[in-house]
């Protein structure tokens, strides 16, 4: 029976040899950070601010900035949604941003580092007001692009409440490198 009692330990020695197999479990943070390098960036992930505004004749042109605010690089690719809203739970108002320009390429980011796409935002008051129907908000709604989730920012304007208007209020180009949004 002490035999048998040996047979166990023995048993047990490929169990010993679990560090062994550990080893791939420390290895495994590695394909984890090479796994982080492809994730996309979530809205929970990102501090939104805005850039510096430029007029134009009947428009205002100003970057979204987002800073990635995790531990993890993670990349945006495409184009943010971008509507006018009131609040960071409030509905849109209005028809969502159009896009504009040639879709970038992917843009990755490492904590603290930002990307930006570039809005024009129409003078609403511009419109036919029967084609609008214009009212106060008090900020944008984004959602970096292949995301459902959404970010707030505060900016006071006037959009048009129509949800399909004849003419658009809100363009967005593609995310870009830097803070720009070009």
């Amino acid at each position: 029976m002490t035999s048998a009692a040996s047979a166990p330990p023995a048993v047990e020695s490929p169990a010993d040899e679990s560090p062994v197999e550990e080893s791939p479990v420390e290895g495994s943070p590695k394909t984890t950070e090479a796994q982080q390098s492809s994730i996309r960036c979530e809205a929970s992930q990102l501090r939104p601010e805005l850039g510096e505004s430029s007029g134009a004749a009947g428009s205002v042109g100003f970057p979204i900035i987002l800073t990635n605010s995790s531990d993890l690089v993670c990349e945006l690719d495409g184009f943010p949604g971008v509507s006018y809203a009131n609040g960071p739970s409030d509905p849109p108002v209005g028809a969502p941003a159009e896009r504009t320009g040639e879709r970038g390429g992917v843009v990755r980011l490492a904590p603290g580092e930002s990307a930006s796409a570039l809005v024009v935002a129409t003078v609403v008051a511009n419109f036919p007001e029967a084609d609008c129907k214009p009212v106060p908000v008090r900020g944008l709604r984004i959602y970096p692009p292949n995301d459902i989730g959404s970010v707030y920012v505060e900016r006071d304007g006037t959009a048009c409440s129509i949800a399909a208007p004849v003419t658009t209020q809100l363009k967005i180009g593609p995310v870009v490198p830097g803070r720009s949004g070009q």
